[in-house]
């Protein structure tokens, strides 16, 4: 094969002509150097591009509550290093099973109550009250 197609300008080219790619089965790019060169313009190496960045839903809230993102990172720091231990069952309800933090207070970043995901979910919502022993 000394020739090859381009998929962006559809030109029979030498395939001097592409970059090497050594996954695809031709063991090249299938656009010539010139359209890749144009596709990646003003591109980093990553291929980000900063025109079309939007920002996600996660980096959103971080960026919006960097206290109760610290606060969640410091309790699952603890808890993979043994250094806080989850609770087995809800505090509310007792079920058993999965459970998450509930802080209080951002603040206190060890402070947590061990909730199943309906009641943390219901305690947010004001539909259940928390207990009058916290």
């Amino acid at each position: 094969m000394t020739t090859q197609i381009c998929r962006i300008c559809e030109k029979d080219l030498p395939i001097t002509n592409f970059y090497s790619a050594p996954g695809n089965i031709s063991g090249l790019k299938s656009e010539c150097k010139e359209c890749y060169n144009k596709l990646r313009r003003g591109k980093d190496k990553r291929g980000y591009d900063p025109k079309r960045h939007t920002v996600t839903r996660m980096q959103k809230k971080r960026r919006d509550n960097p206290e109760k993102y610290k606060a969640q990172t410091a309790v699952s720091n603890a808890v993979r290093d043994g250094r806080l231990k989850k609770a087995a069952s809800c505090e509310i309800c007792g079920n058993v099973g999965r459970v998450e933090g509930h802080h209080e207070d951002y603040s206190k970043l060890l402070e947590v109550k061990w909730l199943c995901a309906s009641c943390h979910r219901n305690l947010h919502h004001g539909i259940i009250r928390k207990p009058e022993s916290w």
